[in-house]
């Protein structure tokens, strides 16, 4: 009688949970986008005119429902949504990059939600010049130092091999 040996595929590579912490780091803290001095009208009646924002976050001049402020915005209503709204992608691109290392989707779907994340923000704000209902005019410059760090890691740290060993 012959001993048969099963086979059983396993992931070895980075660790998911490390690039999963890395890129949460970056998506909360890191600016997203620079807004140049023009106006971005809420549908709650707060505005921000010229700025740089995160996921979470803006800075900048501001005004809400007609009482002006300047400076750093954490979590204000109006902008959280609108933030969330232009970084979309910049979510959808984190978690590639977290699926890449964990073997559930392939490099070049990832820089594809890279280049996404920057090219988004822009088609926003031109499709908003041509329908008025989203009350937002001009251009969003993108700033991809999340883009760049998700590049780097792929660069730098290999993806994960798929290597079979036997079960004993």
């Amino acid at each position: 009688m012959t001993d048969v040996e099963d086979l059983r595929p396993e992931l070895f590579g980075a660790n998911p949970r490390v690039i999963a912490i890395l890129m949460a780091i970056v998506t909360l803290v890191v600016p997203f986008g620079y807004l140049p001095s023009y106006s971005i009208i809420f549908f709650g009646g707060a505005s921000l005119s010229s700025g740089i924002y995160g996921l979470l976050w803006s800075f900048g001049d501001a005004i809400d429902l007609g009482y002006g402020y300047n400076g750093f915005h954490f979590l204000t209503p109006d902008l959280t949504v609108i933030t969330i709204v232009l970084s979309i992608f910049n979510l959808l691109f984190a978690r590639e990059v977290v699926m890449y290392y964990q073997g559930k989707t392939s490099k070049k779907w990832v820089l594809f939600m890279g280049a996404m994340s920057l090219i988004y923000p822009a088609l926003f704000a031109l499709v908003s010049l041509i329908l008025p209902i989203l009350a937002m005019w001009g251009i969003i410059w993108p700033i991809p130092v999340q883009l760049i760090f998700g590049l780097i890691l792929l660069l730098k740290i290999p993806g994960p091999e798929l290597i079979t060993s036997s079960i004993e």
